[in-house]
């Protein structure tokens, strides 16, 4: 094909698949009127998808068809099932097989706060259109297709190397060898997000890559014909095992696509150029196939590190040949990987990862000796060997694989190991790209002389520092955020000054919303630390985050509420130790100060200022045992007034609060929290209600928004607008929301 036939046919599918795209609807669209409402599902168990946890077992249905109020309909989407214990409570798990459910309709729930993950978005990639809440299950049949017998298979082997392999390896071999990061914990995880080693959890085209480099030479004696079909063939069936799903094919099709334009020429500039002209075919057949995947963060990352090893690799190693010990090729690999997807991780994940390029070149050989040794220790175990056999490569597998954790958490100490990145402008991105081809002589930037691309490389390098220094220098009000953590409450303020408190961290039962929601946001902040962290009290919803948080984000100060009388602070601290609700966050905290809350304790924020008002009294407990505090801006006007948890009861005892603008409802809005001669004397103009959409509870109650209204409070929720930024400035106060 002639290069101007190939970049018509390529404008051709790209235009295909963008407008697919725009009249694509969304899953949940023909359900929205069947919220809350009992449904009747059939539909396939994806096993892959299969999660069991203490309460009972989740899963997607490959939905065929939905009965609602006696009407039926065919429904081909996915909808997200979860079966309690007490519904299914059969010693046979629900793994794979065809079923049909009864149960209550709900719509898909996903945490929005800025720099978070993007459930929208995930739900439309996934083809989700809603969850069902089981109250009846009933197995129609257990025949499976034979992808899913490979996803049986997968858990199996799963099981296996769970089974053999001391504490998290056995999961962690499970992930790197079969895709997934199921059983692995959340400090693990972390540990490999940080030293950039996280896309090594999931099967990439990395995997079928160097699968196929072995085939190769195992099958190098072949006739070329008969290798490249058992290569083939392999593959698939690794693919087919690994799941098959959007990323694996995505491998799949990158994989072939570059090995077999690797041997098309005897020219190497012309392999290159084919390479990047089928990568970029390969990429407009899958989008014009489901035009959904230009949405899929995978789909991206996977396309951009695999442009940059094609474009960026021969320039780095050229540039970095016989340096740094001999070390410069490998790492060449990395970097052009890294540069590659740069702006992508720096726009998704407000984070980037330095030390990677160590890391991979130190851990990555341990990983690939642990996956070589506990994959051949596995494999003993299934022939009829005695135990010790394969003893001694699990055990060897093991110990690699604990070093690695050792090790990859002391690189993660180290200065500079990893930076976060503020929110920068859409129009960085081609800016970017533009510097390094200028850089590495890329392209277009072939054809300026010397001056000019050195002049042009200098502006771009300014422009952009100057970019990302406003990013952190740029004036800004007195802010506050109220994440939207699900059942529970967590209050970011944000200074003119820059400084951070965050009240409360949210708390859930099988989700840490320290990690996974507060430490992404602070990041989007360009933040790695926060100045204070204060606890209201120590309810899960409340503090259930705070190990997460702290550790990911260095805490300067930490504000514990009050538990009762010691003889000294030293002593009042230990006993907090032993506390499970602040034992992990003090065990990671080593750094931190920490005090207890004081009534009159005031904290300059730089340009604002927060307040403890009141404390309980000794013996008040739970809820009623919450902290009273207050934001104020640099002039002492009252800007926020949050109670807490504290109810009617507690409230009353209170004297010369004052008005408030703004009011952070106590407990989620409960009837009993918030009373009327409370109100009367705050009298908030705007009170933010932090809670979870269809939360047992029934938060916020009827009585309390009726009793808001009343005194013509404005009322927004979390659990409808997502996160809930206000600021405070000399034009008043000004509310937004995420959604």
């Amino acid at each position: 094909m002639s290069k101007k036939a190939f970049y018509f046919a390529m404008i051709l599918l790209l235009a295909a698949a963008c407008l697919r795209l725009q009249f694509l609807p969304a899953p949940e669209n023909s359900l929205e009127k069947f919220w809350q409402r009992q449904a009747e599902a059939i539909g396939t168990i994806d096993p892959f998808t299969v999660e069991h946890t203490a309460f009972g077992t989740s899963f997607i249905l490959r939905c065929e068809s939905l009965k609602i109020a006696g009407q039926k309909f065919s429904y081909a989407h996915n909808l997200r099932l979860s079966v309690s214990k007490k519904v299914y409570p059969s010693s046979r798990p629900l793994e794979a097989g065809r079923i049909r459910c009864k149960g209550t309709l709900f719509p898909l729930t996903s945490f929005r706060n800025p720099g978070g993950f993007d459930g929208e978005r995930y739900a439309l990639v996934q083809d989700l259109g809603g969850r069902l809440r089981a109250e009846e299950v009933t197995v129609m049949s257990e025949e499976s297709s034979l992808l899913d017998k490979f996803a049986l298979l997968n858990l199996r082997l799963r099981r296996e190397a769970e089974a053999a392999l001391p504490g998290e390896a056995g999961a962690l071999i499970g992930g790197m060898v079969l895709g997934g990061s199921g059983g692995i914990g959340e400090a693990t995880k972390e540990i490999m997000q940080n030293n950039g080693l996280a896309h090594l959890l999931s099967v990439s085209g990395t995997h079928l890559l160097l699968l196929a480099a072995l085939l190769r030479l195992v099958f190098c004696k072949l006739p070329k014909g008969w290798s490249r079909v058992l290569t083939a063939g392999i593959l698939v069936l690794y693919a087919c095992l690994t799941g098959l799903r959007p990323p694996i094919l995505r491998a799949l099709a990158m994989s072939w696509a570059v090995l077999l334009a690797t041997g098309e020429s005897s020219k190497a500039g012309r392999g290159k150029l084919e390479r990047g002209r089928v990568l970029l075919l390969t990429a407009a057949l899958l989008l014009t196939w489901r035009p959904v995947w230009l949405w899929d963060l995978g789909f991206q990352l996977s396309f951009a590190a695999a442009a940059g090893l094609l474009l960026l690799l021969p320039p780095l190693e050229q540039r970095l040949s016989g340096r740094f010990w001999g070390l410069g090729e490998a790492m060449a690999v990395t970097l052009a990987a890294q540069l590659g997807v740069l702006p992508l991780e720096a726009g998704c994940f407000h984070r980037l990862v330095p030390i990677a390029l160590l890391s991979n070149l130190l851990l990555v050989p341990l990983l690939e000796g642990a996956v070589v040794l506990c994959s051949f220790g596995l494999v003993l175990r299934f022939l009829p060997l005695p135990a010790f056999a394969a003893a001694a490569p699990l055990a060897g597998g093991a110990f690699l694989l604990e070093q690695v954790l050792r090790q990859g958490q002391l690189l993660t100490q180290l200065p500079f190991a990893a930076v976060s990145v503020p929110e920068l402008p859409l129009f960085c991105v081609p800016l970017y790209y533009v510097f390094l081809c200028l850089a590495l002589d890329l392209g277009p930037s072939l054809r300026l002389g010397g001056r000019v691309r050195k002049a042009s490389l200098a502006f771009l390098f300014l422009l952009l520092a100057l970019i990302i220094s406003w990013q952190y220098l740029k004036p800004r009000p007195l802010t506050v955020y109220f994440l939207d953590v699900g059942q529970g409450d967590c209050t970011v303020i944000v200074s003119p000054q820059g400084k951070v408190a965050m009240i409360d961290t949210g708390g859930l039962a099988n989700f840490d919303t320290g990690s996974r929601i507060a430490v992404p946001f602070i990041r989007s902040l360009g933040r790695s630390s926060i100045d204070h962290l204060l606890l209201t009290h120590g309810d899960l919803d409340h503090v259930g985050g705070s190990g997460g948080l702290a550790r990911n984000i260095s805490i300067e100060n930490i504000i514990l509420p009050v538990a009762g009388k010691y003889s000294s602070a030293a002593e009042a601290i230990a006993q907090a130790k032993k506390d499970p609700s602040y034992k992990e966050l003090l065990r990671r905290a080593k750094d931190s100060k920490t005090e207890f809350a004081q009534k009159g304790r005031r904290y300059d924020l730089g340009g604002a200022s927060l307040v403890i008002l009141d404390v309980p009294e000794e013996g008040e407990k739970g809820n009623e045992g919450s902290t009273l505090c207050a934001l104020f801006d640099e002039a002492g006007r009252p800007c926020l007034l949050l109670p807490g948890d504290m109810g009617k009861e507690r409230e009353e005892k209170l004297k010369n609060l004052g008005t408030y603008p703004v009011l952070k409802a106590g407990h989620h809005g409960s009837r009993g929290s918030s009373g009327e001669k409370f109100l009367q004397e705050v009298r908030p103009l705007l009170t933010v209600i932090s809670c979870g959409p269809y939360n047992r509870h029934g938060h916020p109650h009827g009585e309390t928004l009726a009793r808001l209204r009343k005194i013509g409070s404005k009322v927004l929720r979390t659990d409808e607008r997502g996160c809930i930024t206000v600021t405070f400035d000399e034009g008043g106060v000004k509310c937004y929301s995420y959604k």
